[in-house]
């Protein structure tokens, strides 16, 4: 029996690709101030309040896009008892933590689909009390998504048979 198991995310895109959408954002955001004058005659452009708003905006998106946690994959060794988590983050770059199988619980849902078509399944990952990672199958798969998950509920029902 094979002791390893990965779980690799099927939709991680390149670190470019997250790099030229938060460039595309940003520069919408400075091109509809530029273009205020065009969409509404009656109005001037470079109100010092709306321009104070925007760098506002471009301030948190660029915040959430440079420390916002992808998920790259999760390794479960029964052998040593250790779940390897692998992230990224523009900032940081990659980045793996290792946690023993005592440590790690996880939550499941599903979100109600409000914008989208349909709802999304999610697991959040905890170590302790403090949430780790939140996985949806939107964005990583439902293939790995639904790997992960079984291997949740394994290690779940082997804990509580080994603690009983």
């Amino acid at each position: 029996m094979d002791t390893t198991r990965r779980f690799d995310n099927e939709r991680l895109k390149e670190k470019s690709t997250y790099i030229l959408r938060l460039l595309l954002i940003i520069g919408l955001l400075i091109c509809l101030q530029f273009l205020y004058p065009v969409i509404k005659p009656q109005r001037y452009s470079g109100s010092s309040i709306e321009w104070i708003i925007t760098i506002f905006l471009i301030s948190i998106i660029i915040g959430f896009s440079l420390f916002h946690i992808r998920f790259v994959s999760i390794l479960f060794d029964d052998q040593s008892r250790k779940v390897a988590l692998t992230t990224v983050t523009l900032i940081s770059g990659a980045k793996t933590n290792e946690y023993n199988y005592s440590e790690i619980a996880f939550g499941t849902g599903k979100d109600p689909g409000s914008l989208r078509k349909k709802s999304t399944l999610f697991v959040n990952i905890y170590n302790g009390k403090t949430k780790l990672i939140r996985l949806e199958r939107v964005y990583i798969g439902e293939e790995t998504f639904d790997n992960i998950l079984r291997e949740f509920q394994r290690l779940e029902n082997q804990i509580a048979s080994s603690s009983t």
